[in-house]
């Protein structure tokens, strides 16, 4: 049979034991106990690790004094450790009978130990073993010494011990408890069927909730019949496939908190003790079994393959021994299967030490050759559910699909640990991917994982193993990075974006922290819980770290944009060493992009920065994470000490130590009446930076920004900087004492950004009154001159951003001087040629504005303004009715308010505009009113509205019930999101929303809010008492806290809603207090 078809069997290999317990490690290597090495019965002997990549086996003894065999073991999560509970009697001579010995065998040393934190409450002997997600481990099952069933199961928590559910004794499982067939659900929960029917001859299948002391609750009941020879194996979230007591295969899907069945097979005849192993495409290989009990005539020794996409069965080639009874399959790292044991036991008709292994189809080409195979160069060795993180493989635009298996734990015709995900992905920059690693609700939960990258001829690389932490667990730091806390975690972190004053290891320019929250929007922690956010006003975040002189470093760390879609907002990142730029990122999308630099130290303490680039939005940043500094591991280079050009001049910088600043010979001019016309500081600038005072100046906002002499190719003309003039800082002004009347000669420097020369221009004010406006049109610097009068008291000169001037990407402003002017004071009184006209320089004073003979077009009071296609507008309506016109469709673009509130602010495939006092935009399909006087805004289906209100009654007015739509607060508390099928809006300021059935308050004055039945609702109350008030009484309702910890869940059936900041629920039988409910 062709291997690319159906693959092949290697050699049969001999095994030192029989293999009737088989766990896969952390590290590839395979864990087997169960008898000695003539195949007898009992695990107190020996127990041995395999190398599936050496081949080489590492068999020890056994010094516990518990018979492991027929226990139940597996990976404890977040632990280097593999947990063995239960076992046999058979020293206490009670064979076949169980025992609550529990022990520990640590997979780095190969140590097997008594757990040192005590026994199990009852004895298992056929028990099974499930992980929860937050590493604690599950006991269902088996039977005492006595042969009693066990009905009550245990929960395991590392380091602490053993802890009885009596909340969920189960009376099925202590009658039928040999390995009940159990499975983590996506829900948190623990779904199970015993082995055999229960009082009612039926097989029910349970739902064990594990919090508190536990309860278990029925949800369904096998549709077929099932026993303990029959197997059952994760082949997908939520999904088990089984073999029922006959031929046939279902599927068991637990995903929806519920229960349901399929029939997906049936194998032509029994297969009993037969093992199903989950594959590393999803497939499911069935090997083994036996038509009639555990004879070897009856034995099957050809393989099937179920695929899960169209249920298919497929045949393949035949293994050498029988598998049957205590026989064990898992799936290995480089994607084949370990199929070993059977026997050791009375009904048993041979013993199987050995064991053989099986290469898939996809191992091969169309040739039937051993494909080539990816490589995954670059991988964590942890992460945690739900974040991001970055891998490097030979070659990335290869790389087609992702795959994750769970490490397998299989005894007795059942797989325990395994499962499967498909794993989303993008290709970055080079070989390196984007992984975004599912959720555990999406059914990756924590423990060890095998991740296989896929090329686009269907071959699977060797899997990594990859350690999913529990989220309560921190990851590891990497051993070599010399950097301190490079993954930004602080203590007791949230999911939402906040701030900080201190963290561990680095410093900020500005004296705060942005930390984004793993879970906050769509942000990507890549390493822990939390990321470092830096946009516009973040400032410079640095760590100094001691270097070896001339070694090179490896830099490596992750970035994204916060912002969706193309980087319309200009976002970006800087990297310096030693305050020099090696790097300027700009992604042009919100993904998690990782990057590497190669630095070199100097010997000293070098200094490691981030800043975002200067023209990144204010609010709107990127998120660092994952910062890694460590050795290349190469000789260190030889580096020229420092040379002193002068050794008797103490400072050979320089050269002439009795002018303290040799760049300007002649750092004050006498004859300038204002005071650091130049803009200098005590200290120092950086590149640039933010100050909230300025000697000789003051700012409306106490925001001066200073640049750098030669920072991004701008000059400071006078001195060592230079002010930023932008619509961010406000006003920058200075009082000087005058003469009345007395002219004055004012001259500055002016210099647009290279590259804005169209966002920029400044204001030159006198005593409040615009003299002068400066707009380049180009980015030289150029020098400016005006004339302006005294008054003879304390006159104000002041400089602000003309219209139009970016938010923050303004010019530079430098080398301001004031000095009496030559000519004669002005006349105060100069002589009126006609007296009779009090404005002789108006001839007609009837008329107030000669400019404009008739200034209003009463038949057009419209202003309409034209969208200009890649190119950024900002504009200020001038008429009644203000309306930006854009060839294009509404589907195609969103608008929302400014930052500062004050405008719109309108983005689409093209770039972006800034609109102020605008009535309307007129797209081609429809026309969109950004103001309303009524406070009424009609939703428009499949557009994203960001809309203000204005009014005291402002009202969103949808075409639809409200059944078919939900809202909830926005993630910062200050707004309302409502969505439905064709997407959602976002509304600030509005009092109540308008569906064709109901309208729904989103604000009330006296505090109590309806409940609306059929619909769910995220509210969030005032600061005064509220109240929610639902139609019904209180016994026909649940309650309890939402999975934050912030708000309230209340529910009755399938309805539910989400409350926050709420004090009471009002029933029509009683009121229940909310501070109450913990």
């Amino acid at each position: 049979m062709p291997a690319q078809t159906d693959g092949t069997w290697g050699n049969l290999q001999a095994w030192p034991i029989i293999g009737i317990h088989s766990v896969v490690m952390d590290d590839g290597r395979v864990l087997t106990f169960g008898t000695d090495n003539k195949g007898m019965q009992g695990g107190q002997f020996i127990y041995d690790i395999y190398n599936p990549v050496t081949g080489e086996h590492e068999t020890l003894t056994n010094t516990t004094t518990t018979d492991i065999f027929c226990s139940a073991a597996m990976i404890i999560p977040g632990e280097d450790k593999i947990l063995i509970a239960g076992g046999d009697g058979r020293p206490d001579g009670k064979p076949n009978t169980g025992v609550n010995d529990v022990n520990i065998l640590d997979m780095k040393t190969g140590e097997l130990y008594a757990a040192p934190d005590g026994d199990m409450v009852n004895q298992r002997w056929y028990p099974t073993m499930v992980s929860l997600d937050n590493g604690q481990m599950i006991m269902l099952g088996g039977s005492d010494s006595a042969g009693r069933h066990m009905a009550t199961p245990e929960i395991y928590t590392y380091g602490e011990g053993w802890k009885p559910l009596t909340g969920a004794t189960d009376a099925n499982l202590g009658v039928s408890g040999h390995y009940p067939r159990a499975f983590l659900d996506t829900d948190g929960k623990v779904v199970y069927f015993a082995t055999g029917g229960g009082g009612n001859g039926q097989i029910e299948v349970m739902s064990l909730d594990p919090s508190g002391n536990g309860s278990v609750t029925q949800i369904g009941t096998l549709p077929f019949y099932a026993a303990w020879d029959n197997p059952a194996v994760q082949y997908d979230s939520g999904k088990i496939l089984i073999q029922d007591t006959g031929s046939g295969l279902w599927s068991m899907d637990i995903s929806g908190g519920g229960v349901s069945f399929e029939k997906v097979g049936d194998m032509g005849a029994e297969r009993n003790w037969s093992n199903m192993t989950t594959l590393a495409d999803g497939t499911v290989l069935i090997n083994g079994g036996s038509a009639r009990g555990n004879t070897e005539a009856a034995a099957n020794h050809t393989a099937m393959i179920w695929d899960p996409k169209d249920n298919s069965l497929t045949t393949t080639v035949d293994e050498a021994s029988s598998r049957l009874y205590h026989s064990t399959s898992v799936l290995l790292n480089d994607g084949t299967i370990l199929s070993a044991g059977g026997g050791a036991a009375g009904f048993a008709e041979k013993n199987y030490l050995d064991a053989q292994a099986y290469k898939p189809s996809y191992l091969y080409d169309d040739n039937g050759n051993l494909a080539d195979r990816p490589v995954v160069e670059i991988a964590p060795s942890e992460v945690h559910a739900g974040s991001a993180y970055n891998i490097r493989v030979d070659d990335g635009a290869d790389v087609a699909r992702i795959t994750m298996v769970k490490n397998g734990a299989s005894t007795h015709a059942f797989n325990m640990g395994t499962g499967f995900v498909e794993v989303p992905f993008k290709a970055g920059s080079g070989d390196n991917i984007t992984v975004y690693t599912p959720t555990v609700e999406q059914g990756l939960s924590s423990g060890s994982w095998m991740m296989f990258v896929w090329d686009k001829n269907g071959v699977p690389s060797i899997a990594p193993n990859i350690d999913v932490q529990p989220s309560n667990v921190p990851l590891a730091e990497d051993p070599e990075n010399i950097l301190v806390n490079g993954s930004f975690e602080v203590p007791n972190p949230t999911d939402k974006m906040t701030t900080v004053n201190q963290m561990e290891g680095w410093t900020s320019s500005n004296g705060r922290f942005e930390i984004h929250g793993d879970k906050n929007i769509d942000a990507n922690a890549t390493h822990g819980h939390t990321a470092l956010g830096l946009d516009g006003a973040s400032g410079a975040v640095s760590q100094t770290v001691d270097t070896v002189r001339g070694q090179t470093y490896d830099l490596s760390f992750t970035y994204e944009t916060e912002a969706m879609g193309a980087n319309i907002w200009k976002i970006g990142l800087e990297v310096l060493w030693n305050d020099e730029i090696i790097a300027t990122l700009k992604p042009d999308n919100g993904d998690v992009g990782s990057y590497d630099f190669k630095v070199v130290g100097t010997g000293g303490d070098d200094k490691l920065t981030f800043q975002a680039t200067k023209d990144t939005n204010l609010l709107l940043g990127g998120l660092v994470d994952n910062v890694v500094l460590k050795s290349d591991g190469t000789d260190p280079v030889p580096m020229p000490d420092p040379v002193d050009p002068d050794p008797v001049d103490p400072d050979p910088v320089d050269p002439d130590p009795v002018d303290p600043d040799p760049v300007d010979p002649d750092p004050v001019d006498p004859a300038n009446l204002l005071t650091n016309g130049s803009f200098e500081t005590s200290e120092e600038v950086t590149n640039w930076e933010t100050h909230s005072s300025l000697t000789g100046w003051q700012s409306s906002r106490n925001n001066f920004e200073l640049w750098q002499d030669g920072y991004e190719g701008i000059a400071a003309t006078d001195g060592k900087t230079a002010l930023e003039i932008d619509s961010e800082r406000g006003v920058i002004s200075q009082s000087v004492a005058t003469q009345e009347n007395k002219t004055y000669d004012l001259t500055f420097d002016y210099e647009v950004r290279t590259g804005h020369s169209d966002r920029a221009g400044m204001d030159i004010l006198w005593n409040g009154s615009v003299v002068q406006t400066v707009k380049p049109g180009h980015s030289d610097p150029g020098s400016y001159s005006v004339t302006v009068v005294g008054t003879g008291g304390n006159d104000e000169l002041s400089f602000r951003a003309s219209d139009g001037t970016h938010p923050s990407i303004g010019g530079l402003l430098d080398n301001v001087v004031l000095k009496e002017g030559a000519s004669a004071p002005v006349d105060p009184d100069p002589v009126d040629p006609d007296p009779v006209d009090p404005d002789p320089v108006d001839p007609d004073p009837v008329d107030p504005d000669p400019v404009d003979p008739d200034p209003v077009d009463p038949t057009n009071p419209v202003n309409e303004v034209n969208d200009i296609a890649t190119e950024t507008q900002w504009v200020t309506g001038t008429a009644d009715k203000d309306v930006f016109v854009i060839n294009g469709q509404s589907k195609d673009y969103g608008w929302g308010p400014t930052e500062d509130g004050t405008g719109t602010v309108v983005w689409g495939p093209t770039g972006f505009d800034i609109l102020k006092d605008f009535e309307e935009i007129r797209f081609d399909d429809l026309s969109v009113p950004l103001t309303s006087e009524d406070g009424s805004y009609q939703d428009v289906a499949g557009v994203t509205q960001y809309l203000t209100g204005t009014t005291d009654n402002d009202r969103f007015v949808i075409d639809g019930k409200a059944s078919d739509f939900g809202w909830g607060p926005t993630n910062d508390g200050t707004g309302v999101v409502v969505w439905g099928a064709s997407g959602f809006d976002i509304l600030h300021g509005f009092e109540s929303l308008e569906f064709s059935d109901m309208s729904v308050p989103l604000t009330t004055g006296s505090g109590q809010v309806q409940d609306i039945a059929g619909v769910t609702q995220y509210l969030t109350g005032t600061e005064g008492q509220d109240s929610f008030k639902i139609d019904g009484n209180a016994a026909d309702y649940n309650w309890g806290a939402t999975e934050d910890g912030a708000g309230v869940v209340v529910w009755s059936g399938n309805d539910f809603d989400i409350l926050y900041d709420f004090e009471e629920l009002a029933f029509n039988d009683q009121s229940v207090a909310i501070d109450q409910l913990a």
